[in-house]
């Protein structure tokens, strides 16, 4: 099967009681207890890659860091340079990944950001955002990386850093 053009990397828990070295807590997981899995899927939700996350030094972590070499393993087995778009969430999501996956790859990424991992990028303040409102945005594009990072304010304010989409019009809509 031909992998599909829109694909995803996250993680899920698979729950387990079971007393085994690997088994980890996540407070915010449905399923408190169990093993930590990394999926990449397509649009679909056909799962094309799997990863049990077995401990802390089980995989020797590269100068990226953990969360890249995650993506960079699961990337493995895609066709490059073949107009393929990724998503994830703000664990692995990095300007230098973005770009490295867009020049190396020739992978489109897009993903929640760290405000602490945009990498000067001036945004407007918390505070500034808060007053003007609900939907306020402001965003910055880095012609070097070709990275547009947004951010929005929703109930709380909202990093987006990508290589393929960014703010073109902005219209009121009613909810």
């Amino acid at each position: 099967m031909d992998p599909e053009e829109i694909q995803s990397i996250d993680e899920q828990m698979f729950p387990l009681k079971e007393r085994i070295g690997f088994r980890q807590y996540l407070k915010d997981k449905p399923h408190s207890w169990g093993v930590r899995i990394f999926t990449r899927a397509g649009i679909s939700g056909i799962v094309c890659d799997t990863e049990i996350y077995t401990g802390k030094g089980a995989v020797e972590i590269s100068e990226l860091g953990q969360g890249d070499d995650f993506v960079l393993r699961f990337l493995e087995n895609v066709p490059r340079f073949m107009n393929f778009k990724l998503s994830f969430d703000n664990f692995y999501t990095g300007i230098d990944l973005i770009y490295k996956l867009r020049v190396e790859y020739g992978i489109e990424s897009c993903g929640k950001i760290h405000s602490n991992r945009i990498r000067g990028a001036v945004l407007n303040t918390d505070t500034n955002m808060k007053k003007n409102g609900r939907g306020s945005v402001d965003f910055r594009f880095e012609r070097h990386s070709e990275v547009s990072v947004v951010k929005w304010y929703d109930n709380k304010p909202v990093h987006l850093a990508s290589s393929y989409c960014a703010v073109t019009r902005i219209d009121k809509c009613q909810r």
